[in-house]
């Protein structure tokens, strides 16, 4: 017995064990590898087929990529709203910061790329019947984390989480869950050296093969040594507590994350009861797939054996018989004449093959998804430029009927998600939330980004509720809406600008240069403007500058003609003086006034 065989093993590892154990007996590894295989095109595992290919007509990855893609082709956002308030002022306040709280968790949605994350997790629900999705802090694979720089997500495959409860779907009401990690010896190591483990328990860490369980064929095979951790998270006193474990060493130590619910969500494709996991799409689909494959890979045969003609010689009446193979070579017969050739060398005819195997494997592939509801009808299969937006939308609606059990669940599970996320800003950011508000510089007047904290206090008060809120975002619900557009503005109910304004970001018509030509138009209207009123204004200025000048010139003549009166009526004075005093020569004198 060598040493590590004498190590005690970890509570936690004895809970892991039976937990595969269970996993087991319900065959959940090699269902779960199969429906994995059946999904990639990988139909032939195992099977004897000699120099024959294996041939396939999938129908597994259709049906479920049409199933999946409608729920991707909806656009889905977490909405927070409370009723949790005492009078009409705290009412308006706590709304005022829901708006920011829900500006701030979809930048926070957007920045961990949890879209992406969600498809996968729609995926793996529709291949393995679970996906789910663990929350922690960024920078740290558990849930505690003293920095707190972020919130992060990580998908978990179904095989790798251990449910205390395997009847109950219900994640909250768990008496504890497992979840198990492959990490590098190395990692491991440094980790328990941080968590002040001592370096007597640390030389105990070793690696180990247990990655017989894990999903893929690739994963079977690991270039460095690892370790397998278990991570455990319990409710004790209505918080959750956590724990981290190898085989036989504790990494880290019972701990309090203050948080009310597990950060752990899941998407069940069809629920089971009694069965804490969902029932796959691709499961269902597995039988009618085999018989397919073997249907076709049967016609294949029988074309190879009998779709030909073959040729049949004697022999032993051939004197060259590795000729006959030879394209264009002679053959050599012994004893045969003209007239007896043929019963020596021949050919047998092809023989006509039955329709019945084509039939039964058209209506195989029909029917099979027909009832998956994944078949044309279903598709939608419709002439988007000779049907309106209405039609389309009708359309897009019957796909989703069938998938109607499965976007409620999915809902559900985004609400899930919507109040793990609020349990851990109400756990762990102590000091509040900093979002950015719109405001106005005083100095400048520009718009700018004030930063405002919501404490923790507020955050509190809030006591939020979840809405989800559904966008279509198909090819056809963006066809549909900008075809309804395009109406409005071709009766005119609408202009230019504001057709472009009711553009979807991703909407067929290419929104940013419709956008360019509206600033463009802007811009041209703006210089033209511009120089309308330099016109006006030089106008304005030159009649300024006439009327300035008019005015100038009528003072002067005033004053000219002032000068010529006041001039006259003294040389008037002067003469009727001299008349007076009876001197001069009266009308020269007068003939001066006039002259001057």
């Amino acid at each position: 017995m060598n040493e590590i065989e004498e190590l005690k093993n970890t509570d936690e590892w004895e809970l892991y064990e039976k937990g595969r154990q269970f996993n087991r007996g319900r065959n959940l590894y090699n269902k779960t590898e199969k429906n994995i295989d059946f999904y990639i095109g990988n139909q032939w595992t195992g099977a004897k087929l000699g120099d024959m290919q294996p041939l396939m007509y999938p129908v597994v990855a259709p049906i479920v990529d049409h199933k999946t893609g409608n729920l991707f082709n909806n656009s889905y956002e977490i909405i927070y709203n409370s009723n949790n308030y005492e009078s009409i002022q705290e009412r308006s306040m706590i709304e005022a910061l829901l708006k920011l709280f829900n500006k701030h968790t979809a930048t926070m949605w957007e920045k961990t790329k949890m879209d992406k994350k969600v498809r996968e997790n729609i995926t793996d629900s529709a291949v393995t019947g679970e996906g789910i999705i663990y929350f922690y802090y960024k920078g740290a694979d558990r849930p505690l984390d003293d920095a707190l720089t972020g919130i992060e997500a990580e998908i978990v495959d179904n095989v790798n989480i251990y449910y205390g409860d395997e009847n109950n779907s219900n994640i909250q009401e768990q008496p504890y869950i497992i979840i198990a990690f492959r990490k590098s010896l190395t990692e491991v190591i440094e980790e328990a050296r941080e968590e002040e483990v001592s370096e007597e328990e640390i030389k105990n860490i070793r690696p180990d093969t247990d990655r017989h369980e894990q999903l893929g064929e690739d994963s079977k095979y690991e270039v460095d040594d690892k370790v397998t951790v278990l991570l455990k998270m319990y409710k004790k006193n209505g918080t959750v507590w956590f724990k981290k474990t190898t085989k036989t060493v504790v990494i880290v130590k019972d701990n309090d994350t203050g948080m009310k619910r597990y950060p752990v969500a899941h998407f069940n494709w069809k629920n089971k009861k009694g069965y804490a996991r969902g029932l796959s799409e691709v499961e269902t689909l597995i039988p009618n797939q085999i018989e397919i494959n073997k249907t076709l890979m049967r016609r294949a045969i029988t074309v190879k054996m009998m779709a030909y003609p073959k040729l049949v010689v004697n022999i032993d009446k051939v004197r060259n018989p590795k000729a006959i193979d030879k394209v264009g070579a002679r053959i050599e017969l012994t004893g045969a004449g003209v007239d007896n050739v043929n019963s020596y060398v021949n050919y047998l005819n092809p023989t006509m093959m039955s329709s019945d195997a084509t039939a039964l494997q058209n209506e195989m592939i029909t029917l099979t998804r027909d009832l998956a509801n994944a078949g044309d009808n279903a598709t939608g299969n419709v002439n988007v430029e000779q049907t309106s937006g209405r039609a389309l939308l009708a359309a897009q609606q019957a796909q989703q009927i069938s998938l109607v059990q499965q976007l409620n669940r999915f809902k559900d599970y985004l609400e899930d998600i919507g109040l793990i996320l609020f349990d851990i800003y109400l756990a762990y950011y102590t000091d509040g939330i900093e979002v950015l508000v719109e405001d106005k510089d005083n100095e400048t007047g520009e718009d700018v980004l004030v930063p405002i904290t919501i404490t923790q206090e507020l955050l509190k008060k809030m006591n939020p509720y979840i809405k989800i809120d559904v966008t279509p975002k198909s090819a056809y619900d963006r066809y549909a809406q900008e075809q309804s557009w395009e109406n409005l503005l071709v009766n005119g109910q609408i202009d230019f600008e504001e057709y472009v304004d009711g553009l979807e970001e991703d909407s067929s018509m290419n929104k940013k240069k419709l956008d360019k030509v509206i600033q463009n138009r802007k811009e041209k209207e703006r210089r033209i403007q511009e120089i309308e009123n330099n016109m006006m204004a030089q106008k304005n200025e030159l009649e300024k500058q006439m009327m300035t000048d008019r005015m100038a010139n009528q003072v002067d003549m005033d004053n000219s003609m002032n000068e010529i009166e006041n001039d006259t009526a003294l040389k008037a004075e002067q003469i009727l003086n001299s008349i007076g005093d009876g001197g001069g020569d009266t009308e020269d004198e007068v003939s001066e006034l006039q002259d001057g």
